[in-house]
């Protein structure tokens, strides 16, 4: 369980540390969106959250299957912008991503990577604890995490969350940055990670907007 943010122990101090599980705020209004900007329904895990229209389900040039996307789909040129595109989009992860604990991915349709580059995205992992609460992330977070530029407490219109932003060169030699948003909400943790190799302004601009967007259901 280790593959989110150490849950295995992160559920153990949970447990021990006496603290309650955080609620957010199920209530809170729903999200003015700009022009553009889809809903992806991840109810089914507990959550909604909104995104520009450069994120798509897909990789940049792959072909959307239904409601379904396609970790392995092949990169190429942009797909034409269709006028009839939905506002709202019901996510259903495949079979490979549960295994993984991922219940989205949106890739950033303006990133071109190069070879061996991972494309610029959005991910979200679930899982489901006995307690989740956010004393209990910032205690697994406090341990020596490499290459943080930024971590503490944001606040949402739903509550508070957890950030964590890196930047780590590769041994290719590219510099990858990541901004990681831990959520903690009764028995639901989820970490929503957006990654570039691209320079981070190619992606900062839509981060603190889309977790703006972030509506908890349950």
């Amino acid at each position: 369980m280790r593959r989110l943010l150490g849950l295995a122990a992160l559920a153990a101090l949970a447990g021990c540390s006496g603290a309650p599980p955080t609620v957010l705020n199920v209530s809170a209004p729903p999200p003015e969106l700009e022009g553009g900007w889809v809903t992806y329904d991840c109810s089914a895990y507990g959550f909604t959250i909104a995104a520009p229209e450069a994120y798509k389900l897909t990789r940049p040039g792959a072909v959307a299957s239904g409601m379904e996307y396609d970790p392995d789909a092949p990169t190429g040129g942009a797909p034409p912008p269709d006028p009839d595109a939905p506002t709202r989009i019901a996510v259903s992860p495949t079979p490979n991503q549960l295994e993984k604990g991922i219940v989205l991915v949106l890739y950033d349709q303006n990133a071109r990577p190069i070879p061996g580059e991972p494309t610029s995205r959005m991910t979200v992992y679930h899982e489901e604890v006995g307690s989740a609460s956010l004393e209990a992330v910032e205690a697994e977070e406090a341990d020596n995490t490499p290459g943080v530029v930024e971590k503490g407490r944001v606040d949402l219109p739903i509550g508070q969350i957890h950030l964590v932003r890196t930047s780590l060169q590769k041994i290719g030699g590219e510099t990858v940055t990541k901004f990681k948003y831990t959520v903690a909400n009764g028995k639901h943790l989820y970490r929503f990670e957006f990654e570039t190799a691209n320079a981070p302004e190619t992606i900062e601009p839509h981060v603190r907007p889309m977790m703006d967007t972030l509506r908890v259901t349950e």
